[in-house]
Formats: structure tokens, C-alpha cells, sequence
């Protein structure tokens, strides 16, 4: 065997070491601290306490601000959620037609369950509270009116996440559970305020980007 064909499979083996280690590692994107993202999709309400708009979707817009907790590809997170959503529609036959924006801000913390080549995907489950405002706008045969009501809204969601090109990452949420408690002033039959729930199911795709 010849000095350059020692030389040849030295190099090899060190390449083929090298990968292993690179490959072993997790992705850097997993140990930033920052992250920013944006997602889109529908929330489909599928109960609520009236049964008159059940059934209805919205198109909700998200935007997200997180701190990682911890350090390296498994580890808690926390963000500040900021969630905008717009429906319409109409009643009655028709008669009466609607339109609805629910403005939402709250905290949400998540874990991240990583798995795969460089450990580049990862499982998310996740939980938020959000604090929310709801307007809405009614019109019949000229006439129009609106009232704006608050709330809260707690959320169960689950993630799944992959990194490209070490700082961009996308996402899907298959599965999210908003149920929203609503305090609609004056509409009970007294005046006072009267608490309304609704349980929505939110599925959203989105990417973001790590710092």
C-alpha cells in the first residue's frame, strides 16, 4: 500500500468521524435565546353557549416573541402572543349579516421534544392564556349596531417544527384548543354583564426565525 493511499483513507476516516460528531450535535437554530415567528390560519368554532353562530371560521393572524428557558434541543420556553382574527357572515336567512375582530395578548410556555437527523425536528406542546377583546357589527334593513366585549382565553396547542439553514424555522399546529369566557356587557335581561363561553379549534402554519 502506498504512502498516498494511507494518506487517502486518513482523510477518509477523518471525514467520516467528523460528520458523525457534526451530525450528532444538535442544531445551533435549538440554542439561541431569541425567537420571533408569525403564523396564519383558520379557528373554527365548534361550540358556544348561544348554538346560533356555531360552525363559523375565522381567519386568525399570530405573532409570536420568545425567550428560551434552558439551553440545548430539549428545554422549556416562554412567549408573548400577539393574535388577531376576522369573521362574518350572515343570519336569518341571510337577513342580517355580521362581522367580528377578536384581538388577543397573552403569555404561552412550551417544551420542545426534539428527534431526527441533527435533532432538527421537534414536537411542541404547548399552553397560553390569552387576554382578548371582541368587536362585533350587526346590520338588518338599515339598520347597524356593535358592541365591544372582553374576555380570556385559555389554549392547549401542539407544534411540530423543523429548522432549516440553522436559524429559520417552520411549523404546523394540527391540533389547538381555544375556550374563550366572554363578558358581554348588558346583554343580560337585567342590563348587567353576562358570561358567555366558546370553544374553538385553531389550526395555523407558520415559520419563524431565531436570534
Amino acid at each position: 500500500m502506498t504512502r498516498s493511499t494511507l494518506v487517502g483513507c486518513a482523510v477518509a476516516l477523518s471525514l467520516v468521524v467528523l460528520s458523525d460528531r457534526v451530525c450528532a450535535q444538535p442544531l445551533s437554530g435549538h440554542n439561541r435565546t431569541l425567537w420571533v415567528a408569525a403564523s396564519i390560519g383558520p379557528t373554527i368554532n365548534v361550540a358556544n353557549d348561544l348554538g346560533v353562530e356555531t360552525g363559523f371560521a375565522a381567519l386568525s393572524l399570530q405573532q409570536q416573541i420568545g425567550v428560551r428557558i434552558g439551553t440545548g434541543a430539549v428545554g422549556a420556553s416562554i412567549a408573548l402572543d400577539f393574535r388577531e382574527s376576522f369573521a362574518g357572515g350572515r343570519l336569518l336567512g341571510g337577513v342580517v349579516s355580521w362581522s367580528g375582530f377578536q384581538f388577543e395578548v397573552g403569555p404561552r410556555t412550551w417544551f420542545d421534544l426534539t428527534f431526527g437527523p441533527s435533532r432538527s425536528f421537534s414536537i411542541r406542546p404547548n399552553l397560553g392564556m390569552h387576554f382578548l377583546l371582541l368587536q362585533r357589527s350587526a346590520a338588518a334593513f338599515g339598520f347597524s349596531g356593535g358592541r365591544t366585549d372582553y374576555g380570556f382565553a385559555p389554549q392547549v396547542a401542539l407544534d411540530l417544527q423543523v429548522v432549516l439553514f440553522d436559524r429559520l424555522t417552520i411549523f404546523a399546529r394540527p391540533f389547538g384548543l381555544d375556550i374563550a369566557v366572554l363578558f358581554e356587557r348588558g346583554s343580560g335581561a337585567s342590563g348587567s354583564t353576562t358570561v358567555r363561553h366558546q370553544v374553538g379549534y385553531d389550526l395555523q402554519f407558520g415559520a419563524g426565525v431565531t436570534f
